[in-house]
Formats: C-alpha cells, structure tokens, sequence
C-alpha cells in the first residue's frame, strides 16, 4: 500500500469528493470535466494521491468555484479529520481482556506470564539516579 499522504492532501480529495456529489456527477463525469483521468481522479478523491495545481484548477472549475475556495473549503475539513484518525488510533490501541485468567488456557497464561516478567525486566534495568 503507498504511503498516506498529508492530511491536507486528504482534506482537499473529501472536499473535491463533496463538491462532485453536491454537481451531481459521477467521478468518471467530474474527472473528464476536470481534465484529470479517471484512476487519478479517483486516488484523489480517496487521498491516496497528491493533486497538483493544474488538477486543483480544473476540480475547482468544475465545481463553479475558484481554486482558492475550494482549497479553504478543505482546509476546514483538516481539523475533523485529525479528530477522527486520534479516535481510530487510540480504538486500536485498546487491550481487551476477553477471559478472566481462570478461564485462560496455559499457553494464554504463559503469554501473560512473559509479558508481565518483560515488563518487570524492563523497570529493573534502569538504573536508579544517584542522590548529589
């Protein structure tokens, strides 16, 4: 999979995204229009691809409105967008714990165990700060 791209990037591909939707055109339609080509287009509008001015003049145009609107129009999109991927980050970066330890198979137990004792190792390792 490519590299995400900057959020900004993305910010513009949603509200390039949107603009086409409120046209009432079908990406094929709005990229044609825009004089992007269609799997470009549509790597844009999913923010799996940088967008370069000529680009953002001809979506802008397509749109009815100028390139500096449609830029500001996606800059406010960005702080919604970081607000969501902070949720969906710190989502995945949940522990849940299904079992109780009564219910764990050994080897769950062990896992448990190694991690615990890792952990430990980790603490013990660092060095106390010497008293001046």
């Amino acid at each position: 999979m490519a590299e995400p791209k900057s959020v900004e990037n993305r910010a513009l591909g949603k509200q390039i995204e949107a603009e086409r939707i409120a046209a009432d055109l079908s990406q094929r339609e709005f990229a044609k229009r825009s004089g992007i080509n269609y799997e470009t287009f549509r790597r844009i509008a999913d923010g799996s691809r940088d967008i370069n001015i000529t680009q953002i003049i001809g979506a802008a145009r397509t749109a009815g409105i100028t390139a500096e609107e449609l830029i500001r129009r996606s800059l406010e999109r960005v702080p919604q967008i970081l607000q969501r991927e902070m949720s969906e980050a710190q989502a995945t970066n949940v522990v849940e714990f299904r079992k109780k330890p009564q219910e764990m198979t050994g080897a769950e137990l062990d896992a448990l165990t190694i991690d615990k004792a890792a952990v430990e190792y980790n603490d013990e390792s660092t060095e106390p700060e010497a008293d001046d």
